[in-house]
């Protein structure tokens, strides 16, 4: 009985149900702990948790020693991922040496280029410019020196004619556009992004885009604390 309230309270279900969090009590529920109880075990996922957060710190640094960047680097390669957002050491200072990423990690969110993984890649963004939200596909993530650039495709917008079922549910996070991509392409800084997307085609001419950012709370619900 107590949904419709919270509903009005807090904005769409996905923003504040419990899912997620017991999942994740299922997930250290499962560590092995060899029956080392009397807050061992939470101490070493504590202090496990405050190494990669002191890692991640040292990597941001700009006193930050090249053995550690070089280190983080060779990891990153070997791993496919980004540890921080910082990029990988130059090897000489006079020559901007850019290059392109398969994935890429900004304030704990991951994030791919369309071939290495469609779902991370697709992402609700905004334009400084205009102002204006677009949904879209990251085709390619470009690191340089102190500067990551993803170039982003656009969804195309829902054809003309064509009628969006959501649209009469205004607090319901899901927008139809067109199934095909727009000739449209964006540069943007990962600041810009909202957060990731969801997409499914269900026809040949539509698709349903879920806005899956917590942002939308805040959106949606614009006095909740």
């Amino acid at each position: 009985m107590h949904l419709y309230d919270f509903l009005l309270l807090f904005g769409p279900a996905l923003s504040w149900w419990a899912f997620p969090i017991e999942r994740l009590i299922g997930l250290l529920g499962k560590i092995n702990s060899n029956d080392h109880l009397g807050g061992e075990h939470e101490a070493t996922v504590l202090n496990t948790w405050i190494r990669g957060a002191n890692l991640r710190r040292w990597i941001n640094r700009p006193d930050c020693p090249a053995v550690l960047l070089e280190f983080h680097r060779l990891f990153s390669l070997y791993l496919g991922i980004n540890l921080g957002d910082k990029p990988a050491p130059e090897k000489s200072s006079n020559k901007k040496a850019d290059s392109e990423a398969a994935h890429y990690d900004h304030e704990g969110v991951h994030y791919s280029r369309s071939s290495t993984h469609l779902g991370n890649s697709l992402v609700m963004y905004f334009l400084p410019s205009s102002g204006k939200t677009y949904a879209g596909s990251i085709e390619k993530i470009v690191v340089g020196k102190g500067t990551v650039d993803f170039t982003v495709r656009r969804q195309a917008p829902l054809p003309s004619g064509k009628n969006d079922p959501f649209k009469m549910f205004p607090h319901f996070p899901a927008t139809t556009y067109s199934s095909k991509m727009s000739d449209e392409v964006d540069t943007i800084e990962p600041g810009c992004i909202i957060g990731h997307c969801a997409r499914y085609n269900f026809s040949d001419e539509r698709a349903v885009i879920l806005n899956l950012s917590r942002v939308r709370l805040l959106l949606y619900c614009p006095n909740f604390h």
